[in-house]
Protein backbone atom coordinates (compact mmCIF):
# COMPACT_ATOMS: atom_id res chain seq x y z
CA UNK A 1 0.00 0.00 0.00
CA UNK A 2 2.83 2.28 0.76
CA UNK A 3 4.42 1.80 -2.81
CA UNK A 4 1.42 2.71 -4.39
CA UNK A 5 0.89 5.82 -2.54
CA UNK A 6 4.84 6.75 -3.42
CA UNK A 7 4.26 5.74 -7.04
CA UNK A 8 1.10 7.88 -7.29
CA UNK A 9 2.59 10.89 -5.06
CA UNK A 10 6.11 10.29 -7.95
CA UNK A 11 3.58 10.59 -10.86
CA UNK A 12 1.64 13.62 -9.74
CA UNK A 13 5.03 15.57 -9.08
CA UNK A 14 6.55 14.22 -12.28
CA UNK A 15 3.47 16.12 -14.48
CA UNK A 16 4.51 18.94 -16.44
CA UNK A 17 1.97 19.85 -18.89
CA UNK A 18 4.19 21.56 -21.58
CA UNK A 19 2.81 25.52 -21.19
CA UNK A 20 6.28 27.71 -21.22
CA UNK A 21 5.35 30.58 -19.64
CA UNK A 22 5.75 33.85 -21.33
CA UNK A 23 7.52 36.71 -19.35
CA UNK A 24 4.57 38.98 -19.53
CA UNK A 25 2.71 36.10 -17.95
CA UNK A 26 4.80 36.06 -15.33
CA UNK A 27 4.69 39.64 -14.67
CA UNK A 28 1.16 39.22 -14.32
CA UNK A 29 1.48 36.29 -11.93
CA UNK A 30 4.07 37.65 -9.47
CA UNK A 31 3.08 41.71 -9.94
CA UNK A 32 4.74 42.66 -6.90
CA UNK A 33 7.93 41.93 -8.03
CA UNK A 34 8.34 44.32 -11.40
CA UNK A 35 7.70 47.68 -11.54
CA UNK A 36 7.90 50.35 -14.33
CA UNK A 37 11.19 52.18 -15.14
CA UNK A 38 11.00 55.64 -17.36
CA UNK A 39 10.63 53.96 -20.73
CA UNK A 40 7.96 52.31 -19.56
CA UNK A 41 9.00 48.57 -19.49
CA UNK A 42 8.66 46.48 -16.43
CA UNK A 43 11.85 45.96 -15.13
CA UNK A 44 12.69 43.64 -11.96
CA UNK A 45 12.42 44.90 -8.29
CA UNK A 46 16.17 46.06 -7.30
CA UNK A 47 17.81 43.79 -4.58
CA UNK A 48 15.12 40.87 -4.75
CA UNK A 49 17.36 37.75 -5.27
CA UNK A 50 16.00 35.23 -8.18
CA UNK A 51 17.02 33.13 -10.57
CA UNK A 52 18.81 33.08 -14.01
CA UNK A 53 15.45 32.18 -16.08
CA UNK A 54 13.83 35.02 -14.46
CA UNK A 55 13.47 37.92 -17.30
CA UNK A 56 14.82 41.43 -15.96
CA UNK A 57 13.22 43.69 -17.99
CA UNK A 58 9.87 43.04 -20.05
CA UNK A 59 9.69 45.07 -23.08
CA UNK A 60 6.14 46.46 -22.95
CA UNK A 61 6.18 48.32 -26.12
CA UNK A 62 4.51 45.91 -28.16
CA UNK A 63 3.40 46.13 -31.99
CA UNK A 64 -0.50 45.15 -32.35
CA UNK A 65 -0.25 42.63 -34.92
CA UNK A 66 -4.05 42.87 -35.61
CA UNK A 67 -3.49 45.92 -37.56
CA UNK A 68 -2.41 45.19 -41.18
CA UNK A 69 -2.25 48.58 -42.75
CA UNK A 70 -0.84 51.25 -40.02
CA UNK A 71 2.06 50.86 -37.93
CA UNK A 72 0.80 51.59 -34.76
CA UNK A 73 2.00 50.79 -31.24
CA UNK A 74 0.20 49.70 -27.88
CA UNK A 75 1.58 51.73 -24.93
CA UNK A 76 0.63 49.37 -21.85
CA UNK A 77 0.05 50.72 -18.43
Amino acid sequence: MLQAQLAQDANELSYTCGYNMSDYDYAKWNPSAYKRNSKGNLALVKGLKVGNDVPKSINMNITIPTQKYKQRYCFAR
